[in-house]
């Protein structure tokens, strides 16, 4: 067995794993900087709320409050919520936008 070779084809290996995980952190990095920044508590309230609503929400308490409804207006407006049949969804961009929220709310927990 000829261990240079060996540890060439392990480099070459090492090296492209390490080019597409870069290259995929890149992505995923100029991805989140087009999605549009949400800070509004309330906003994120009702992002929060629709996570892992497949079949969507009513949000029957959001909509009757006075406090709550501009705030679902301007989610649609924005395209980050849709409302179908009397129930509220994210959309793609509501998703990835909520994911990155959960995603930088979690890291800075986790060392703070």
């Amino acid at each position: 067995m000829n261990w240079d070779v060996i540890g060439v084809v392990v480099a070459i290996v090492g090296l492209f794993i390490a080019v597409l995980q870069t290259w995929i952190s890149l992505k995923q990095y100029s991805e989140s900087k087009n999605l549009p920044v949400v800070t509004d508590g309330s906003e994120l309230r009702i992002l929060r709320a629709l996570v892992t609503e497949k079949q969507g929400r009513a949000l029957e308490l959001y909509k009757s409050s006075s406090f709550y409804r501009e705030t679902l207006k301007s989610l649609e407006n924005s395209g980050l919520i849709q409302q179908k049949r009397g129930k509220y969804y994210l959309t793609e961009t509501g998703e990835k936008v909520v994911k990155k929220h959960l995603t930088d709310f979690f890291k800075k927990k986790r060392f703070s």
